[in-house]
């Protein structure tokens, strides 16, 4: 099924851009709303957001607006939450058979250093078309989650994990 998909490029891939951008919207839209609810919950607004990216060659085309998007979520959050303990972190995942299977960016408050890091986050890799997911979980929960703090994670993917439980 991807390998098909993949062959279509270009005719998918505007498509697919714009419904990431569309996707995204929403993300940024509900995280507004989720920081302003903490608030009046528990009188407190820190939030922990993780960027988890499949950074795998499949997601070539795709990686420019990914980026993009990150940024502007990043921008959102940090211009509209002023008041809020906003950390933020990235990590991007390939497959079993790379070198280089994480990118990880640690919780910051600095915007500029994630945006920095996230640049230099390229889509290569992958050697076949399930990735590693488990693998890029398991980093995730090793994170420096603040217990006191609201937890998200936004997940960017084009293809499933490996094991046959998980999929066809």
């Amino acid at each position: 099924m991807f390998d098909e998909w993949f062959k279509l490029g270009d005719k998918r891939s505007k498509a697919v851009s714009n419904t990431l951008e569309v996707n995204l919207r929403n993300i940024q839209n509900d995280l507004n709303l989720i920081v302003k609810q903490q608030e009046k919950i528990i009188g407190v607004r820190m939030l922990d957001l993780l960027f988890f990216v499949d950074c795998t060659g499949s997601m070539c085309s795709w990686i420019t607006k990914v980026r993009e998007e990150i940024n502007k979520i990043m921008d959102f959050l940090t211009a509209s939450t002023i008041k809020s303990d906003i950390k933020m972190s990235f990590i991007g995942y390939r497959d079993y058979c790379d070198s280089n299977r994480f990118e990880i960016a640690g919780f910051t408050n600095d915007v500029n250093y994630l945006k920095n890091f996230i640049s230099k986050a390229d889509a290569d890799g992958g050697g076949d078309t399930p990735e590693d997911i488990a693998g890029g979980l398991q980093k995730v929960m090793e994170q420096q989650w603040r217990p006191e703090a609201s937890k998200y994670m936004i997940m960017i993917a084009d293809a499933p994990c490996h094991g046959k439980k998980y999929h066809d």
